[in-house]
């Protein structure tokens, strides 16, 4: 049975101490977007996120209001996560997850979405369902992408 008091969370009559979190953090953070692993050109009329680390839990929010999608090409991501990707999950490099739960002025065919966050990194890899099959996923890419999108989107990974 858990217990919360004056000095703390405690559980079957342990210590508040024995069960301290060793880090919570609150934060912010600037997402960005690139496509092919660049960015160039890419301009925004806002961007902002915010994060909470629980000990190597992390859980951020982010917006992007573009402007121009600039000239680069290939596959999407949102970059600049407030913390590197640990390596928690074995037989895959595929570290955290989330998607886009809200957007404006994108292709047809971008949506629904989920996120891949490789260990090692502070990207987030933006996929989509095939519009063909309910069973399988697909890179979005900067064809996707109008120079008026707008998108808010969650992503949780641990962090290293």
């Amino acid at each position: 049975i858990a217990r919360v008091n004056q000095h703390g969370l405690t559980f079957n009559g342990d210590s508040a101490a024995a069960n301290a979190l060793d880090d919570y953090e609150e934060g912010t953070w600037v997402p960005g977007l690139a496509f092919g692993a660049t960015d160039t050109g890419i301009t925004y009329g806002s961007r902002s996120g915010s994060y909470v680390k629980i000990g190597r839990f992390v859980y951020c929010q982010g917006q992007l209001d573009l402007t121009g999608k600039g000239s680069s090409t290939g596959d999407a991501a949102f970059t600049g996560l407030p913390f590197a990707a640990g390596n928690y999950v074995a037989g895959t490099s595929q570290e955290g997850s989330g998607f886009i739960t809200w957007w404006a002025n994108f292709d047809s065919g971008a949506v629904p979405t989920t996120f891949w966050v490789s260990e090692g990194g502070t990207v987030a890899s933006i996929y989509r369902a095939l519009e063909s099959s309910q069973n399988a996923i697909q890179t979005q890419t900067n064809t996707h992408w109008k120079s008026n999108t707008q998108v808010r989107f969650l992503v949780q990974y641990m962090a290293a």
